[in-house]
């Protein structure tokens, strides 16, 4: 288990991340999308930090909450809401814990996953994000009585997996909808954020 420190350390190794993997994200994006997807995760993520270095949290809880906030009031479209309400709803299930664990990890993931499944409407096999997260939360459940950094990687190879079948799915929500079976073959933008994010946690929490 770590304590608020490690996950604010993570948050922060987690924006740098996303904002380095700028490109990756846009040239997915432009193979279904718009292509805009990479400089709107980076400047989500950018917000981020500027909040969390602000606002010094002393709370996991609030960690994430401000980042979803900061998600949300940056990003714009539909992926901030989304990708807020992912650390929003995390935050509010796993509530006063004072260490993250594995077992709070699971929490995180299940209550981000209730709640972009309420905004999307969306579910597993749609070519949505959906598809990391959920799952993500399945091997974190499978891995709650593991040590944390164990669990992490667990949860990492299943986002890792989720975002490779995506490749194999028609999009069945949003503006690659359009593109029907040519959206065979490319993975989702989204997907492919939540696994840099993922990834990028796993990585600090198991060499921090």
């Amino acid at each position: 288990m770590v304590d608020y420190q490690i996950v604010n350390g993570m948050m922060m190794f987690v924006a740098d991340e996303v904002i380095k993997n700028e490109e990756l994200l846009s040239d997915a994006d432009r193979s279904i999308g718009d292509g805009d997807h990479g400089l709107g995760m980076k400047r989500g993520f950018s917000e981020v930090k500027k909040k969390l270095l602000e606002t010094n949290p002393l709370t996991i809880e609030n960690i994430f909450q401000i980042s979803g906030h900061a998600l949300i009031a940056s990003m714009g479209g539909a992926s901030g809401p989304i990708f807020g309400m992912l650390f929003i709803k995390g935050a509010d299930a796993i509530k006063d814990c004072n260490n993250l664990d594995s077992s709070s990890l699971f929490s995180f993931l299940k209550g981000g996953c209730d709640g972009i499944g309420v905004i999307s409407q969306a579910k597993l096999g749609d070519k949505t994000m959906l598809d990391v997260l959920i799952p993500a939360r399945d091997a974190a459940k499978k891995a709650i009585d593991k040590p944390l950094p164990e669990a992490f990687l667990s949860v990492e190879e299943s986002a890792k997996l989720g975002v490779e079948n995506t490749k194999k799915m028609i999009a069945k929500i949003g503006r690659a909808t359009t593109l029907g079976d040519r959206s065979i073959g490319h993975p989702d933008p989204g997907a492919l954020s939540l696994w840099v994010i993922l990834k990028a946690a796993s990585e600090y929490i198991n060499n921090y």
